[in-house]
This record gives C-alpha cells, structure tokens and sequence, in this order.
C-alpha cells in the first residue's frame, strides 16, 4: 500500500508539537499571552467542561454526552485537566467488563484527537498521557474484546503524542501480540513519520524479530514510507526472514490481499541483491495491475527505462491515468507525462475513474467511463462558472445472473457519483439539478423537513397550485432554502398528487410550481428526487421541462428458469474450486448471496426443489451470520423443507437482537401454526407486534415507514392465521391497527 498522508488533525498536532513543545501549562498569564487568552475563554464554564463534570458520576453514559457535542474541540486548559482527572479514575471496577469502562476511556481518548491551543495540549502531553500508559499497563493482559479495541486506541493517541513512554507501549503490544490482525496497527504505526522522534526506535524493536498477521504489513507500510522519503533507517524486511514474507505476500493469490503484495512491491529498491530481481518479476508478472503499476514505479527507480515507459503507457488509461501520473511525479519525471493524459476531458474521466475505485464507493475500476455532457454553469451559492462533466461508468456482470451497473457521475465541481438516484435514467440538466441540489444540502444551505403522515399543517401551502385540479394532495416534505442561496421563497414544498388520473409530484414553489408525472420518473427511486430536480434546475437557471421518457431504461431481456440455473451453479463450482478466494466468493454478500433468492425461484419452477438441500448444505458454512441464517430458512421454506427452515429460523432468533424486525418471523409462525403449535405461533407474532409497535414510537423519518413495514407485514400473516381472533385479540393485546400515530 503506499503510505497515506498525515490526516489533518496529525498535522496539527506535529506543528503544536513544532512551534510550542509539550509546554508545561505554568506560563505567566501577560496581557495577550495564550495563557490570558484561555482565561478569558473560561470566565464560565464551556458545553464540553460541563459534560465532563458530569462524568465524575460513573453511572452517567459520558460517550453518549459527548457525542451529542458534535466534535467539539478541546480548547482550555480547564477542559484538559478535567479530561486528565477523569483519566486518573479509570479503570474502575464494574460488573460485567466492557460496560461502562470501556466506553468511557474511548469517548476520553477520542478527545486528545482534536486540540486546538497550546495550553490544553500541554496539559494532555504532561498529565494526560501518563494516565494513558497506565491505564494501558492496568488492562494489557485482559481478555475482554471491547477492551482491547479500547486499548489500541489508546496506543494510537500515545504514538500521536510522541513520547518514549508511548511507544514503550506500543512496542509492548507489538511484541504480545495485541490483536495483531486488526487494521487498528496500520494507523498505530502510521503516526510514525520521518520527523517522529521514536520513529527509528518503532522500526527497529518492532522488526527484529517481524512480527506476524497484518501487523507485520503495518509495519512493512511504515518501514516503506520512511526509505521511500531516503531514510538511513535499515529496512527491517531486508533480511532472509523479511524477503521470504515479501515473496509469499507476492505470490498468493487471495484476491482479499493483494494489498499486502502492493506493500512488498514498494518495498523493492529496498532489498539486496539477486533477491530484488526475483521480487520485481514477480510483482511485473503479478494478476493485480495496481502491483504491476507499484512493480513499474519500483523498476524505474532502480533505473529502468522499461519500467519508466509502463507507467507511460498506463497515464493514458483513464483507469489508472492519476496513479501513474503521481508515480511519475514522485520519480521527478512528470516531464515524461504524455499530453493526452493532460487534456481537461481525459482528466475528467480518470478524475472519475479513480474516485470509483475507492473501497467506500464502487471498490474497484470500472470496464467502461464515457462523457455523456459537458457544460460551463454558474454554480451555487457564489455563482462561479465551473467546468462539469456528466460521466457514465460501466461495469459488466460477469456471472450470467445480473445486468452490467451502470450509472453515471459528475466531475468539476465535487468528484461524486450519487448511485442510487438512477441518474443514468435522467436528462443532463435533471442530473446536474440533483447534484446542484444534494451539494447545497451538504453545506447546508437547504434542510429538508419531513412531514408527518397525514398531517394538515402545511396544506395551505397547497393554495400556490393555479393549475388543473389536484385530486389527494398530500405535503410529503419541505425545503427550507438559506438567504445565501437567494432563492424568492424561503420553503418549497413537495407533495404527491393525482392530475387528470396520472399519479405524481406537485412542487409547490410561487409561480414556479411545477407538476412532475411519476411515469417521467425512474422507479424505485426516493419521491424527495423530485423536489431536488426542481429546486436544482432552478438555481442553475434551467427552463422548461425535457421529454424525460426517452431516458428511461424501459426493462432487460429476461432469462429462462434453465439459464439461471445453470449460471448460478457455474458460479457456485468456481467459487467452491477456487481455493484462494473460495472464502469471499462464497460469501453471502458477493454474487451467490445476491442472485440466490433468483436461483431457488428457478429451481422450483424447473421442478428441482429437492437440490435446495444440498446447497444449502454446501453454503451454510460461509453463511454462518444473521443475514445467511435468513436466506437459507427462506429459501428451505420456499422449497417446502420446512424442518430446515425452522431451523434457520430459530437461529435468527437466537442471535438477532432485534428479530421482530425480521420478515422471517412470520414464516416461523407459519411453520408452527401448520404443525399445531398454534399458540407458540400466536404467542410468536403478538411478541413481533408488540415490541415493533414500543419502538415504533420514538422512530423518526423514513424509520416510521420501516416500523410501519415490519409491523404490517406481521399484522397480516396473524389476520391469515387466526380470522377466527382477529381484529379482537389484537385489541386485546392493545395492538392498534397501525403504527402511525
């Protein structure tokens, strides 16, 4: 991996750090001293210190408090000494470990992440870390889960701190190991930069012997960053024992982990000799292109012309264009960036491409990205003219089960691509209105209210419609627009309606009020979409309405029962030979999870609901969690393996907190009901009803339709199994019809 960059709060500890040392927090308070400055802060108490004298109660729920704070910073030196006095209390003895502990040196610990003077930071370095290596030392050796998480997050403030006690314990866990397959040690071991004053001391103890797990990638990772930047700091993976780590890393092929051989790749001019050339073939052979890439940077500074020319060649991939380019750069040699890849539209693809490839977002470069528009606006709230892109990404499927994922994104103004608002199925300026739109929401300049269901009390809002009559208004939600923006009205309504016998949307906006058909909509698509095409399109200046309908994707060619069954099992042989990434392709998440529910469909209309067993047998292993217990019970419910079923069912219950949630239920009851256990079926669904009808009270948003879902859903499969009882017991039990209120 290449060594990420310091986040911001990383730098402003190391210029705390530079420019005022640890302080010791005993200044004389001289007139426009930092030390006066805090004072006058003080002369009350601030939210954050009041929060914290309140956790000299160990009943109190101190994390809860302080998240309602929002990330305040801590500012004084007053607010640091109660951080550090709550410290000294901890750990304290509680009943059952991880309770209150736990999530009280958490939410402390959190706070040191975010210090804003001199003077609370003095304190935090000089009192408040001292706290930490002992309390680290008092819980090292427990067993509890929370805990440990607990304690590595304490070994990241103390490696932020830079102090030699600090790193004593991190070296400590190091070498147990604590947890050494957490990512937690890539951002322990990522504090240690080149200007770390324990960074060549972490380098050495902790590699001699290398540690094992993912550990000893984190500590390749760091090792990597510091020769990278012409360290004189040994490599620590430049030995018999480290070479052998780095060929293993390179040759395996679990795709999960491919990671770890980009890591061993920019490790490579690092090594000795014959063993580098062995290491740089097989990270130029290497499956994964991004290794290739960190292979083609690794041999071009050795001095390689040929590794020099691939990154080249890669610059004018719009998949891998940034990468190269950043190679480059850091080789000195941006000279030898081609022209083409320097074109603003060519930018603007890769700029994409690269955004998709990001874990949190599509996790992986797309087969296809096209420009599909390309315009100069005046862009929100500033009205700066911006250069934007609307760019249509393509992923083809690849199991025979699916569609190709298409959609489309914007570049110019931020990089992003809104994936589940069909903006692939829209005209150009209805995408642009979206983001326009979603981007001043996130600034805050447009807070959407929601409207309670059935409510009247917006409805002479509904008075700004003057065209045809409106048959059922009802106000949905509203969007209250910053002066900043200035938009004529201050709140914009959107409310569902029917017009001459076509359902939709009426956007009650003045003069403007605009009507929008459901059938010019894509389906399956938030109604709020439509209050963000007509504000956005309007703060873009956009007039009147396009042909919609020609955008719209109208439905794929269908596949046969035969043909789903068939790829499906396709499927399920490779991922079951694959004994590299049998594991993730078998899991419930990736494509046999996905299209299974597709698979047992077709294999009962093909007459083969037998086979439900076996396969169900063959993926129970990899489905071992809430969500596979749901799919194998149904799918053995669907195919009339009713004991099966229960089975699964019961172990939802068991292990799901929250199982009334779970449509499952229902089918439990059903099972029950038909073997004649009507009461533990009765019993069963009353339990669902009730506790989803509790929590329903305090749920807000588009959480009251879920409640509202699960509770149906329920009440309907009682009303099919008892019609005897009925509305009646239901009363009885106080079990109101719905859960709107």
């Amino acid at each position: 991996m290449r060594p990420p960059r310091p986040s911001g709060f990383v730098i402003g500890i190391l210029v705390l750090v530079v420019v005022f040392g640890c302080g010791s927090g005993n200044e004389p308070a001289t007139p426009g001293s930092t030390k006066q400055r805090e004072s006058d802060m003080v002369w009350r108490k601030s939210a954050l210190q009041k929060v914290l004298l309140r956790g000299d109660d160990p009943g109190v729920d101190l994390a809860s408090l302080l998240t309602k704070l929002d990330k305040t910073p801590v500012k004084t030196t007053d607010e640091a000494q109660a951080i550090c006095n709550l410290l000294k209390r901890l750990p304290v003895k509680v009943a059952k470990e991880g309770q209150v502990v736990n999530s009280r040196l958490s939410a402390l610990v959190a706070l040191f992440q975010d210090v804003e003077t001199k003077g609370a930071f003095g304190v935090l370095a000089k009192q408040g870390v001292p706290e930490l290596c002992r309390i680290f030392d008092e819980l090292v050796d427990s067993k509890d889960e929370g805990t440990i998480d607990d304690l590595l997050f304490v070994l990241k403030i103390l490696a932020m701190y830079r102090t030699e006690a600090g790193t004593d314990r991190v070296i400590r866990a190091a070498r147990m190991p604590l947890k050494p397959e957490t990512y937690m040690w890539s951002i322990i071991l990522g504090q240690y930069k080149q200007d770390h004053p324990q960074a060549k001391r972490i380098l050495k103890e902790i590699g001699n012997p290398l540690p094992r797990g993912f550990l000893a990638v984190a500590l390749l990772d760091c090792a990597n960053g510091h020769a990278i930047a012409a360290s004189e700091t040994p490599h620590p993976f430049n030995s018999t024992e480290g070479i052998k780590r780095l060929q293993a890393w390179l040759v395996a092929r679990d795709e999960d982990q491919y990671s770890y051989a980009h890591s061993a790749t920019a490790s490579i001019p690092f090594i000795r000799q014959p063993e580098r050339d062995q290491l740089l073939a097989l990270a130029l052979g290497h499956p994964d292109v991004g290794v290739q890439m960190e292979g083609a940077w690794a041999s071009a500074k050795l001095g390689s012309e040929t590794g020099l020319k691939l990154l080249v060649r890669y610059c004018l991939d719009a998949n891998y264009s940034q990468q190269a380019r950043q190679y480059l750069v850091e080789l000195g040699r941006e000279d030898a960036v081609p022209g083409e890849a320097l074109a603003p539209a060519f930018q603007a693809k890769a700029t994409f491409a690269n955004w998709l490839a990001y874990p949190n977002e599509l996790g992986r470069v797309p087969d296809e990205v096209q420009i599909v528009d390309q315009r100069k606006l005046a862009w929100p709230p500033d009205g700066e003219r911006k250069s934007l892109w609307l760019i249509q990404f393509r992923v083809k499927d690849t199991t025979g089960l699916g569609e190709d994922d298409v959609d489309c994104g914007l570049v110019g103004s931020v990089t992003f691509c809104l994936f589940s608002y069909k903006i692939a199925e829209r005209p150009p300026e209805d995408a642009y209105a979206i983001h326009c739109y979603w981007e001043m929401e996130s600034q805050r300049l447009i807070r959407e209210i929601e409207v309670e269901q059935g409510g009247k009390k917006h409805d002479d809002m509904l008075q700004q419609w003057h065209g045809e009559p409106l048959k059922s208004p009802e106000i949905v939600c509203l969007a209250e627009l910053s002066p900043k923006l200035k938009y004529p009205r201050k709140v914009v309504a959107l409310a569902t309606a029917t017009l001459k016998g076509e359902d939709g949307w009426v956007v009650l906006d003045e003069q403007r009020s605009s009507w929008y058909s459901k059938h010019d909509m894509p389906e399956g698509v938030s109604q709020k979409t439509v209050l963000m095409v007509h504000l956005g399109r309007k703060l873009l200046g956009f007039e009147g309405q396009p042909d919609r309908q020609k955008f719209l994707v109208k439905g794929h060619p269908k596949r046969t029962p035969q043909q789903i069954v068939n790829a499906y099992e396709k499927l399920l042989s490779e991922a079951s030979t694959d004994e590299g990434n049998r594991k993730r392709r078998m899991d419930s998440f990736g494509p046999l999870g996905t299209h299974f529910t597709q698979y047992i469909d077709a294999l009962v209309t093909t007459g083969r609901s037998a086979q439900v067993e076996s396969v169900i047998e063959q993926l129970a292993p990899y489905w071992d969690h809430n969500r596979g217990y749901g799919k194998l019970g149904t799918a053995a419910f669907h195919c009339g393996r009713f004991a099966i079923a229960e089975l699964y069912f019961e172990k939802l219950r068991q292990s799901y907190k929250d199982w009334p949630h779970s449509e499952e239920m229902s089918l439990l009851a059903e099972i029950r009901f038909n073997r004649g256990r009507t009461e533990d079926a009765h019993s069963l669904l009353i339990e669902c009803l009730k506790r989803l009808l509790k929590e329903s009270w305090t749920a807000t948003g588009s959480d009251q339709e879920l409640f509202e879902d699960w509770f149906q859903h329920h009440r309907s499969t009682y009303l099919r199994l008892f019609p005897d009882r009925g509305d009646a017991s239901l009363e009885k039990n106080c079990i109101p019809p719905t859960t709107r209120h």
